[in-house]
């Protein structure tokens, strides 16, 4: 009798193990980002948000065992985000990579790449990495040097793809420690660089200055039957720029590429490069805590400051402020969170309107509402 129940108890443990990766089926594109150890939750979070805003990608999360479990069959599009790429390899196992390289080079897959992400897909000596790009990461023991707005150019191969961007200028993006690549040694394959770094960060870890400037910032490659796409940056923190991930995931599914709405393509938005010294290092703490600790002026002046200097982390503190006992206060961070195109917070917004007993407040938060809806799916 205890064998039997041991064996009912073991099917059942084992058939709810099982996973499946639900799509919405009225989307064309299946998206799956990855979700395990060394993934960042706030960058799993906004790739996710970012592939929101193309109506015809249908994103999802998936896991190590997800992968085993042969669910990337259901999948077009693979993405890692930022975090660790060697944290994230440790979390996939042997058995994972290999059902991704089986993904990319047999049937076909696209996978995109995101900062740690970039480093999981390269070819970088004595670093374990997929090997799906050919491209390795250098200076490794500078990897923590900094973060900020960072300024890219376009190649004449990235103006095709990104064509709102195709007038010869300067653009702006969010950096935060990304890898420096170059050509992996020893490969005989090639890789397109569609735009180049331009800002020369060294603010910290004692990293040597030249490393970061004239290195590639987006570029992608075919391998095997699959496309490859990295990104050193983060567009999708970039209000503005959050587009560019949908992009680069059409572009691996081998899709057609289609326009985005004027709310979310806002490529001039930001005009200056901005890097976090000690100095603004300082004022974005002290920004913070009077997030926290301040009085109702001190709020609002914290967050337009933390738009302002164009902070990191500044969309998830500024979030709680919706639910504030200052109706000021409220719209000031429904106003900050629109800029920052902070989607994810809809749902929250639109319990404070339903909530709101001031018909004139509710119009101006609904107003809010209205432009964030009109940036994700």
């Amino acid at each position: 009798m205890k064998r039997k129940m041991f064996f009912i108890w073991l099917l059942f443990i084992l058939l709810g193990c099982q996973t499946e990766v639900k799509f919405n089926t009225n989307h064309t594109i299946k998206a799956a980002v990855f979700n395990g150890f060394g993934a960042s939750p706030k960058c799993i979070s906004d790739a996710v948000e970012a592939l929101k805003i193309d109506k015809e990608i249908s994103p999802v999360i998936i896991s190590a065992d997800d992968i085993v479990n042969n669910q990337l069959n259901e999948v077009d599009v693979l993405v890692f985000a930022g975090g660790s790429g060697s944290r994230q390899m440790s979390n996939l196992g042997d058995m994972a990579a290999e059902k991704i390289r089986e993904f990319v080079l047999k049937q076909g897959g696209g996978v995109v790449g995101i900062c740690a992400g970039a480093y999981l897909l390269s070819t970088t000596p004595e670093y374990t990495c997929l090997r799906l790009c050919p491209v390795q990461a250098i200076d490794r023991d500078h990897d923590e040097r900094g973060h900020g707005v960072v300024q890219f150019s376009l190649t004449e191969a990235g103006k095709e793809i990104f064509p709102e961007l195709g007038e010869d200028r300067v653009y702006y993006s969010q950096y935060y420690e990304g890898p420096v690549l170059i050509p992996a040694g020893g490969e005989n394959k090639q890789y397109a660089e569609l735009a180049t770094m331009l800002s020369d960060v060294h603010l910290e870890n004692n990293a040597p200055a030249n490393m970061t400037n004239n290195r590639p910032f987006l570029l992608s490659n075919t391998d095997g039957e699959g496309r490859v796409f990295l990104t050193i940056g983060h567009p999708e923190n970039t209000p503005g720029m959050r587009w560019i991930i949908p992009r680069m995931a059409r572009w691996v599914a081998d899709r057609e590429l289609i326009s985005y709405p004027r709310e979310v393509v806002r490529p001039h938005r930001d005009s200056s490069e901005v890097l976090f010294d000690k100095n603004l290092l300082k004022t974005e703490q002290e920004s913070f805590s009077d997030l926290i600790f301040g009085d109702s002026d001190q709020k609002i002046t914290a967050t337009r400051n933390l738009v302002k200097i164009r902070s990191w982390g500044a969309k998830e503190r500024i979030a709680g402020l919706i639910r504030d006992d200052d109706v000021q206060v409220r719209l000031a961070a429904a106003e900050a969170l629109t800029d920052l195109e902070h989607t994810v917070v809809l749902k929250d917004l639109m319990t404070i309107i339903r909530l709101e007993t001031d018909p004139e407040i509710q119009q101006k938060l609904k107003q809010f509402a209205d432009k964030l809806a009109l940036m994700c799916h």
